[in-house]
């Protein structure tokens, strides 16, 4: 009798990593993604990623196909031939990455499913469904991936202030640090 109650303590006080694995939990995490607008808003997030990253991109194949022509000494028709190709790669990434996310929400939706377990029960799942459902959290889910690529747009100035500012201060002490004239 001891050992069955013992049992049954352990298996309330302790998660249960299995479930994560059960298939009515599974299906509570997805729709509760789906109904978030998961996929629009990581779809946002790559389109504001392609906006900050590509130019950066290309610079580096241009870099490197500067290299190319000075060390290999392309003709001018190669040379141009790979800058286009360079640029149709580039321009071809980001759309290639969102369908490539597309084509595998559904896993990346079941591997969700071990940190949902992690912080929610299925019944408080059940409850942010029933909240999801709510005509402003529909809306909310609806404008989320718009509002972040405004909202990125709108503090992007500053984090780039910040990030330059406090890169020249840090990069200031440390070289006093290294030179032993001041401790960070």
């Amino acid at each position: 009798m001891r050992r069955f109650l013992f049992i049954i303590l352990l298996a309330l006080c302790v998660p249960c990593p299995l479930l994560a694995d059960s298939d009515s939990y599974k299906e509570k995490v997805i729709q509760l993604l789906k109904e978030s607008n998961t996929e629009a808003q990581m779809m946002a997030m790559v389109t504001t990623m392609a906006k900050e990253f590509a130019p950066v991109i290309q610079k580096q194949m241009d870099q490197a196909i500067d290299k190319t022509v000075k060390d290999k000494k392309l003709d001018k028709e190669d040379e141009q031939k790979l800058r286009q190709y360079s640029k149709e790669l580039v321009a071809g990434y980001f759309p290639y990455l969102k369908k490539s996310l597309s084509d595998n929400m559904d896993h990346l939706y079941k591997a969700s499913t071990t940190v949902y377990q992690k912080h929610f029960s299925e019944s408080e799942l059940d409850q942010i469904i029933e909240v999801m459902h709510e005509p402003i959290m529909k809306k909310y889910a609806s404008v989320a991936p718009t509002m972040m690529q405004e909202n990125v747009a709108a503090i992007q100035p500053m984090i780039s202030l910040i990030v330059g500012q406090s890169t020249k201060e840090y990069l200031l002490k440390a070289t006093l640090v290294i030179a032993g004239k001041k401790d960070i």
